[in-house]
């Protein structure tokens, strides 16, 4: 009896085993991106358990699961996908790139990391920022979205350059602008002086940031501290500012176009005095000016204060235009992705003589040739025109237009006006020689005072990425 129970056990755990053997699979494979080329590191794991491998430098791997298992491939940056074995002994994968996952990707000095294992401090601006408001440069909508990054412009003209800090001032002499990195590409700031006669000095400088259309950019990174140097050394010092542009992917064909029209306009005006008040307030500090007292002392009467007041103000402010349009073409077949745009950009100022006009485009094409060679090349053409005058001083040596409008006498000298004088008894020698000595009001020296701006900008660069043409070691047992 005991033997024949020992037989039937033993024949049980026979047919467990034989069961066990017959339901385990054998499963071989490749693991590609969506470009075709072999993804090595990604996680295959049998759901359910602990049973796990990862592909080699091919994208090849090699796994034992059950035959009626599923399968679940992973990788940073790739949709995670589910795959039913039902008893096939090849499965090869091709992974898609996730948006989402992407979110949680910061480029950073020598590649990519997600956000959770970095240990620097890195802040992300993502596309959408940028179409939220009209801007000129791409600064004008960093402003108020990074904690820690401080700008400000040097000026109030369109397109007018801006100070970046981050994290306050690093230096008491030297610049503590941070490095501008577009698409792993260090962009140098362009000299933008008109030379001659000292009147740069009072003109406008252009932002670096100024010649790039904001409708290409992906997404901006700005790395604020250790992190900043792992590649640029000291160069990226004051922290640095990488620039990501659209690139084509699969899925996503198509042509681009997004516009928008503005008008702008300065509703409030300072407060400064009427012709008649300041006639009154002029006598008062100057009871010698011959224009305004006769050689009594007696104050001149004018018939008609109205007509002779004007306030600058109104002379050189307009109702200006901003306007932009842009136009962008992106895809990618099976082994070539491509981006072509082009924009134009208009900032009329609401300053009269004041105008900004940008063109840009650019194009990026790569192409994988093989499994181990991507090749690829961004060119970019900007021109961007500014027009402009003197807004500001400098150390007390002249006036802006703007201050002028505030500080000139509020009334223009001419024929008409010097009419009006000799009717208030003011001789006719003393009204020409103040008339022969007039140079204008602000508006007039706005006219005849061109700080013109013209430049082009050419960028091109070229990459190459290829991966090792020797297979991976394998150990023998």
């Amino acid at each position: 009896m005991n033997k024949t129970i020992k037989s039937a056990l033993l024949l049980i755990i026979i047919a467990m085993f034989s069961n066990l053997a017959y339901a385990q699979t054998k499963i071989t494979g490749k693991v590609v991106d969506e470009t075709n080329s072999p993804l090595p590191g990604v996680n295959i794991i049998q759901t359910g358990t602990s049973n796990g491998t990862i592909t080699d430098l091919e994208g090849n791997y090699t796994i034992t699961a059950s035959a009626d298992g599923t399968l679940e491939f992973s990788f940073m940056g790739y949709e995670t996908q589910n795959v039913s074995i039902n008893g096939q002994t090849t499965i090869n994968i091709s992974m898609e790139p996730s948006s989402e996952i992407l979110d949680d990707v910061v480029v950073v000095g020598y590649g990519t990391q997600k956000r959770s294992d970095i240990t620097g401090a890195v802040a992300s601006v993502n596309s959408e920022a940028l179409k939220e408001r009209p801007i000129t440069n791409i600064e004008e909508a960093l402003t108020g979205q990074v904690t820690g990054l401080q700008i400000s412009s040097t000026g109030g003209q369109p397109g007018a350059a801006t100070k970046m800090n981050i994290r306050g001032i690093t230096s008491m002499s030297g610049s503590s602008q941070p490095l501008v990195v577009v698409d792993g590409f260090p962009l140098s700031e362009v000299n933008t002086s008109a030379g001659g006669a000292g009147g740069e000095a009072f003109g406008v400088q252009i932002g670096a940031m100024s010649y790039i259309n904001p409708d290409d950019i992906e997404s901006i990174e700005v790395l604020k501290d250790a992190s900043a140097t792992a590649i640029y050394g000291n160069r990226g010092a004051n922290g640095v500012i990488m620039i990501t542009t659209k690139k084509g992917m699969k899925g996503s064909s198509g042509i681009t176009y997004s516009a928008y029209y503005g008008i702008q306009e300065m509703k409030k005006r300072i407060d400064v005095m009427h012709f008649r008040d300041w006639v009154g307030y002029h006598v008062l500090r100057n009871s010698t000016s011959e224009l305004f007292v006769d050689p009594d002392g007696n104050p001149y009467i004018f018939d008609d204060p109205e007509a002779m007041n004007i306030n600058w103000q109104d002379e050189i402010y307009r109702r200006g235009i901003i306007q932009n349009h842009s136009l962008s073409m992106q895809g990618k077949a099976e082994k070539t992705s491509y981006t072509l745009s082009a924009s134009y950009n208009q900032n009329q100022s609401i300053l009269v003589e004041t105008d900004f006009k940008k063109f840009t485009s650019r194009m990026s094409v790569d192409h994988q040739f093989s499994d181990k060679i991507l090749v690829g090349s961004n060119l970019s053409f900007s021109n961007v025109n500014y027009n402009g005058t003197i807004t500001d001083g400098r150390e007390g040596t002249a006036a802006g237009l703007v201050i002028q409008a505030l500080e000139a006498n509020p009334y223009r000298l001419d024929q008409n006006t010097a009419a009006r004088f000799r009717r208030a008894g003011v001789p006719g020698n003393v009204v020409e020689n103040y008339l022969s000595n007039y140079y204008g009001g602000p508006d007039e020296i706005a006219k005849n005072v061109d700080l013109d701006k013209s430049i082009n900008r050419f960028i091109s660069n070229f990459y190459f990425n290829g991966t090792s043409f020797l297979k991976p070691l394998k150990k023998s047992m």
